[in-house]
């Protein structure tokens, strides 16, 4: 039984096969309809790629490592959807990094037992899974062991080797995303992740991460004091730092989290002690050095005047009367500046 918002036909138009069932009206209702050639007169005539693309990047936005990566990177990882099919018992290739589930049904292994997936859920590789916990706190992920295995199912998926070329193709890292293109994306999101930064171009972002150095710090160790000069922005790739201030513990960053980003435009001393907690850490740091070598001395003085904006502590107090805007049912409405800056 088909409800309000509820579509039917594509399945035909999106694989070019005749209608696999019959719909019937069991009371009256208004439809929105559109034929075959009206959409090839919009889309083109390889609608089945077309509706395929669509229903991939509305599957990948999903994800949250996406949401801080340029649309044109976006558009370059759509471009490389596959459709697969697999029929029961099959087991999807492990290649495949991410799937959506088009129509059909198939099972996947996770650490509380199986699950079925069927149209519009997701399969998202281990690997994938981790960075995507990350941004989302939760990783959306099968176990190593375990993997995605076809109940009868047609997907739209997307290879390593797929999120390589698109990465390529929009003119990043050529050699990192080739080599490990799931390390790379997860340095690039996580660079994109820090607010003062979402501005820089592809190509600054990417000069970013291609400059990053990595190290392993051991447990106990300080990776830098309070009041020390600062010169280094750095990444949590695995474990966890404490952050102390006057010799306090204030709070704790983990895998995914960033420190450091002021030492790369702002000549100041640190404003905290970051030491290393329970047992390694692996850290991934630019240098401010090599960070002006990669970003135009305009766009610094940019990101420096965010920088003092996102770092302002802003009170009432702080804040100088500018002029009242206008009055409602609720209260007024003034336009205020900051004291500082």
């Amino acid at each position: 039984s088909l409800q309000p918002g509820d579509c039917f036909g594509w399945r035909a138009v999106l694989y070019d096969e005749l209608e696999s069932a019959d719909v019937v009206v069991e009371e009256r209702c208004e439809l929105v309809g559109v034929g075959v050639k009206a959409l090839k007169k919009v889309l083109g005539d390889d609608l089945g790629a077309c509706l395929m693309d669509s229903f991939f990047q509305t599957a990948l936005r999903h994800l949250h490592v996406f949401d801080f990566l340029h649309p044109k990177i976006l558009r370059a990882v759509g471009a490389r959807v596959q459709r697969v099919t697999l029929e029961a018992g099959e087991a999807l290739d492990g290649s495949v990094i991410f799937a959506a589930v088009v129509d059909g049904s198939g099972e996947v292994r996770r650490e509380g037992g199986p699950e079925v997936l069927t149209r519009g859920h997701r399969y998202v590789c281990p690997e994938l899974g981790d960075i995507e916990g990350l941004f989302s706190g939760a990783a959306e992920t099968a176990p190593a062991s375990g993997g995605l295995t076809g109940l009868g199912c047609r997907l739209a998926a997307l290879t390593c080797t797929g999120l390589a070329e698109a990465l390529k193709e929009v003119g990043l890292s050529a050699g990192e995303a080739d080599k490990s293109p799931l390390v790379y994306l997860k340095k690039l999101a996580l660079v994109r992740k820090v607010p003062v930064f979402r501005e820089l171009s592809n190509a600054q972002a990417d000069g970013m991460v291609a400059a990053m150095d990595q190290v392993t710090v051991s447990a106990g160790k300080v990776v830098f004091a309070e009041g020390d000069a600062a010169d280094k922005f750095y990444m949590i790739a695995s474990g966890y730092v404490q952050v102390l201030i006057g010799g306090k513990e204030v709070r704790k960053l983990g895998a995914g989290a960033c420190f450091g980003e002021r030492a790369l435009l702002l000549s100041e001393p640190r404003s905290a002690t970051i030491k290393v907690a329970e047992a390694d850490v692996g850290l991934w740091f630019i240098s401010r050095e090599t960070f002006r070598s990669v970003v135009s001395d305009t766009m610094r003085e940019k990101l420096e005047q965010n920088m003092h904006t996102f770092g302002t502590n802003v009170t009432l107090k702080s804040l100088k009367h500018v002029r009242l805007i206008g009055v409602g049912g609720f209260g007024s409405v003034r336009l205020v500046e900051h004291r500082k800056n």
